[in-house]
């Protein structure tokens, strides 16, 4: 996908927690590479992008919960998602991004340009959307409570809820 934004000047592809040897790479890109950014880095660095891309792909992202989308969400920036996972239902529910199929990256550049001629101001409550679906749905104060009931059902019941 990278490699269709040759003649864009204004985007640089950030790689967060990824080496830049790990795969082939098109050349006349702008692209940043943090391999070991730590957690509070890591943080100020999603905060500092227009919009965050989960391109997961493969039967381990089939299967597997999207931690890094939560992450994303809770930066409270649009979010260009594959079709993994429950990537589609977050997104869909959150309202903050764009879902795209997995393994095609002529559809994610298309998102990228989508994402990118929106308003600013539609982007930015997109991000407002996922921020506030992070902090209602993902947060640990969320989990903390959503555990909570769950014993409470359990001591009362003497079994975990179905």
């Amino acid at each position: 996908a990278a490699g269709s934004f040759r003649e864009d000047t204004h985007i640089t592809f950030r790689f967060i927690g990824i080496r830049s040897d790990r795969f082939p790479l098109p050349e006349g890109i702008s692209m940043d590479f943090f391999p070991g950014a730590s957690r509070e880095e890591t943080a100020r660095l999603l905060g500092d992008c227009d919009v965050l891309l989960s391109p997961r792909r493969g039967k381990v992202a089939k299967t597997q919960y999207p931690f890094k989308l939560s992450a994303y969400l809770a930066v409270g920036r649009p979010v260009i998602a594959t079709d993994v996972s429950d990537q589609r239902a977050i997104v869909e529910a959150a309202g903050c991004g764009v879902i795209v199929p997995p393994g095609s990256p002529e559809a994610i550049a298309a998102a990228i340009r989508q994402v990118r001629d929106m308003p600013y101001a539609h982007r930015v409550e997109m991000g407002k959307r996922g921020r506030q679906f992070a902090e209602a749905h993902l947060s640990m104060p969320k989990f903390q409570v959503d555990l909570a009931r769950l014993y409470e059902n359990v001591g009362r019941k003497g079994k975990v809820p179905q």
